[in-house]
Order: structure tokens, then sequence, then C-alpha cells
């Protein structure tokens, strides 16, 4: 694939030069042969160069899973992009499979040349070659991809407590049993069969592929940050089938000879909540610990609401986990599941891939639900195209990718002016699109 994109010139006139001439880069798929080179645009651009040969192997491992995309100019890796392939879980239950985008990065000699443009558009390309309705990814930077048409798609809260003075405001039923295993192979292969329970629960849970798996095993010290390496608990049921697991870590501390130990949990998994609560129960009896660390909690944790003193755990941060980019509209909004019956007319506008723009009938229920795209090719987002009743609902395709799981409201995105709704209908929407559970993921890629 060749592309041409102008050159900076910085010795043109001005304040700061100006685009001349073009520079030919082509667009490849890698394979073994390029490895390690193809990793620099991806090492130097995260900050991360001269990393050792342990965590290289790693990588390297990686991306043997990773169908990785590079830009190359005259021998040279100057960008690369490539993808994990996953199952994404929708609201109601069913998985797609998607595209997580990752190694997304340029050289900083070259950015600003289109060349992350062409990666994208290559790598959204192949997905849709693929028969895969969308992709996924985890921003670095929240600015960069609403122009790929990436929009939040789930969210986080990270908490910390000091667990001497948390506890639930009644007992927690003790179902089953607790048991620390200390062969970490064992524990992994467990918390992997768990994890495939779960996450078909939970809209925006995706699967994890081996390569994960064998990664938390390993346990490199490098991720360790001063922690210890991690310990696993698992809950098993009354007939001894595990349901729930816990892993986290320990960094040992005293002050004036008095414990201070701080421990963060890495995953606290259960299908069943009331399993989850025993296993947080577990967590915060730990001892010596006098700090816990929950990052990466779902934003409506019903951890918070089981707590006597809530203020006790504090929220110390929030933010947007995974971003998403919807490719076959018709197809994703047909899996998920709606609660309410009704119909819409979406219009969807799509300035990096224009294909996707145009109207689509929705006809939501219980039942098996439709979508369909009507015959006009495009549609304007101006308020102008709500007139006549041809359009229910109009936005951008990063706005419907915030709808697809629940991850918030039409009504949210009309008053932030990206989302323009006909007055008649923005509560049907609302209705139709609510899933009652927030979207979560916390599977880092």
């Amino acid at each position: 694939m060749d592309l041409r994109v102008r050159v900076w010139n910085s010795d043109a006139g001005g304040a700061g030069g100006c685009y001349t001439g073009v520079m030919t880069f082509e667009i490849v798929v890698t394979g073994p042969d390029d490895f390690p080179a193809i990793t620099r645009p991806g090492l130097i651009g995260f900050g991360r160069a001269g990393i050792g040969s342990e965590q290289l192997e790693d990588i390297r491992r990686e991306l043997d899973v990773v169908r990785m995309l590079g830009a190359r100019i005259d021998g040279e890796w100057v960008g690369t992009i490539g993808d994990f392939p996953f199952e994404l879980t929708l609201p109601g239950g069913a998985t797609v499979p998607v595209a997580g985008a990752t190694w997304a990065a340029v050289l900083p000699t070259h950015r600003r040349r289109g060349i992350l443009s062409a990666l994208m558009g290559r790598l959204l390309d192949d997905t849709v070659e693929r028969g895969w309705p969308a992709a996924t990814l985890l921003a670095s930077e929240a600015g960069i991809y609403p122009r790929f048409g990436f929009g939040v798609a789930s969210g986080y809260s990270s908490f910390r407590f000091d667990p001497r003075h948390v506890d639930f405001g009644a007992d927690v039923a003790s179902t089953g049993s607790l048991e620390l295993v200390a062969d970490p192979t064992q524990a992994v292969a467990t918390a992997a069969e768990i994890w495939d329970l779960y996450r078909v629960t939970r809209a925006g849970s995706s699967s994890r592929p081996p390569v994960m798996w064998e990664y938390a095993a390993r346990d490199p010290e490098a991720d360790r940050e001063g922690f210890s390496g991690l310990m696993w608990v698992v809950h098993r049921d009354d007939a001894g089938r595990p349901d729930g697991y816990a892993s986290y870590r320990v960094k040992d501390c005293d002050t004036f000879g008095l414990p201070h130990a701080t421990l963060k949990v890495v995953d606290l998994v259960a299908p069943d909540p009331a399993v989850e609560a025993e296993l947080f129960e577990y967590l915060r009896r730990v001892d010596l610990v006098r700090t816990v660390e929950m990052p990466y909690r779902p934003v409506d944790d019903h951890l918070v609401w089981r707590l006597g003193n809530r203020r006790e755990m504090v929220t110390v941060e929030t933010g947007d986990f995974l971003w998403l980019r919807v490719l076959d509209v018709a197809g994703l909004l047909t899996s998920r599941s709606y609660a309410v019956t009704d119909e819409l007319v979406l219009g969807v506008d799509d300035p990096f891939r224009p294909a996707t723009s145009g109207r689509y009938l929705l006809r939501t229920g219980p039942g098996d639900p439709e979508c369909e795209r009507l015959t006009d090719p495009g549609v304007s987002l101006a308020p102008a195209s709500l007139t006549g009743g041809s359009v229910d609902l109009a936005m951008d395709v990063s706005s419907l990718a915030s709808l697809v799981l629940g991850t918030t409201t039409p009504s949210v995105l009309a008053a932030a002016g990206r989302l323009d709704a006909r007055p008649d209908v923005l509560a049907r929407a609302d209705a139709c699109f609510h899933t009652g559970r927030a979207p979560y993921t916390n599977t880092e890629f």
C-alpha cells in the first residue's frame, strides 16, 4: 500500500515552516522476521526504549497473537498499529468479535504526516473484511481517537481505604470456601475459567487470550512497582466448583515500628455479587495492611453500596477505559438487547469512513431486535436533518459508540451538543438504550 503525504520543510518561510513535496511510505502486515525492529516506534513513543531482554521476550510472545501493521520508509519502521482478537460482551450477554487496537505509535520525527491516519484506516478496513462489527482500544490520549470514530464505551472508578474502618452494614452470608492457591499456573488456569463465566454477565467485558494469562502466571518483576508477586485466592461453592477469585499484591512497610502495608487489588471477579462481597471481606482482613487500593472498578460498584460508612472508601480517580469504534451499525445494534419495544430512525455521520454514514431503522424489544439501513447513503448532523420526520436521532459515529453498551444516554449527549433529537423522541430513546448496569472493562491491552 503506497501513500503520498506532504513532508514538513523547516527551511521554508514563516514562523514554523510549511509542508512541501511528497513522502512515500508503505503499510504492510508484519511477521516474525520483523521482530524486534518493528517494536521501535512503540517503545520510543511510550517511553520504554532500552528495555531488557526479558521484557522484550514478553513483547515477542504478545506479538505472536497481535496482528501488527507497520509503516515503512526506505526500510525503516516509522509507525505501527496492531490488534488483538477479542470477543466483546454486549447488553443482554451476546458476544461479538472485535479488533482490540494496540501498539498505535509513530516516531516523533514522523508525526503529523498522515501515518497514523493511514494505519488506522487500514486496520479498520481489515476489520470490516473479517466481518467484525467493531474495533476497540484504550486511549493514551483522549483527544486523538474521536476523529477516527471512536467513542468512550466504559468508565472506571478507583478506590482507596483503610481496611480497619471499612465494613459492610450487614454481615455477608458465608457460602462455600476460600482457598489460597500457591501455584501460579494452577491459579491462572482457575482464574481463566472463572473469567469466562464472568465476562458474559457484564457488557463491556471481553475475552482474554491465553498470552495474557501466561503473562500473569510469569508475573515479571518489572511489573510489580515495588509490590510483592501476585497472590491468588479462589472462592469455591458448596459443591467445590470455583466461582470467584481475587489476585492482589502487597507492599510491606512499617512506620515507627507499626505495620503500614499497602494491598493493591489486581482482579476481584465473580459472576455472583455475593461471592464478590466475600472476596472483598477476605481482602480487607489481610493482616498488617493499613491501605487497600482498588483500581479500575465499575462506576456503579455494588461494594460501595454495601458499606456501613461509604465515605471511608475514597474515590481517588475516575476516567474512561474502553473506547469503541462502530463499523457495522446494523449488525452491532441488532446483536444487543433492549428492554422496551420501539422504532427509531438513527442518522449516523462518519467523516472518517463515509461508507458507514446513513439512516438506520432500529426496531427494539425484548425479543429479537432488528436494524436495517435505509436507502439514502448520507445524513447531515445539522438540525435540518430532523425535519419532516426522516430522522429521530442524528449523531456522529463516535457518539453512537457511547450508546451501544449503555455508557450514557441520548439525553446526555443531546445536552452536550453531540446528538440532535426530535423533542418527542428523546425520552423514548433513553428508554431504548438504557441497560441498568454500567458497562465495565478491566482488561488492559
